[in-house]
């Protein structure tokens, strides 16, 4: 569950418009369903893998940039695995325009509500599972919503 939610984050970074001047990396806005004042940081890769940012180094950065614009932030997660970043809760667009200027950060996208929605146009194999009878209705209605699983 936790791998869809980075892949549909990533999925949405990359159709995101940046906007803003750049000094280092990239500042995205959320065009819509944007979450006020709470952002997601990603750093570039080092050049030596075994030197990866751990868990107190991340929120180090934040807590930096937050004393730096006089922010009480919260640091809701960091992420060391599929990307390697950090999302923070508490500072303005701003504040927030700060972080772009350390040459470790890739980019800064606001936190967005994002939900998932079900098939258009189901391939036959999925319409089939719902549906013994011919013709196939070239829909797929799933049992249940998933909740519980996982």
């Amino acid at each position: 569950m936790i791998a869809l939610a980075i892949k549909v984050i990533l999925s949405i970074l990359l159709i995101a418009k940046s906007s803003g001047e750049n000094t280092f990396g990239n500042f995205i806005v959320a065009e819509k369903d944007g979450v006020e004042d709470e952002w997601i940081v990603v750093m570039k890769e080092r050049p030596l893998r075994n030197t990866a940012y751990s868990v107190n180094d991340l929120e180090s950065i934040a807590y930096n940039v937050a004393q730096k614009t006089r922010s009480a932030i919260e640091v809701l997660n960091t992420y060391t695995h599929v990307l390697t970043g950090f999302s923070v809760r508490g500072m303005t667009e701003n504040a927030a325009r700060e972080f772009i200027k350390n040459k470790q950060v890739k980019f800064v996208e606001q936190n967005m509500k994002v939900s998932l929605s079900g098939f258009e146009n189901p391939i036959w194999g999925l319409d089939r599972i719902d549906q013994h009878d011919l013709p196939l209705d070239k829909c797929y209605a799933p049992m249940g919503d998933g909740t519980g699983s996982g």
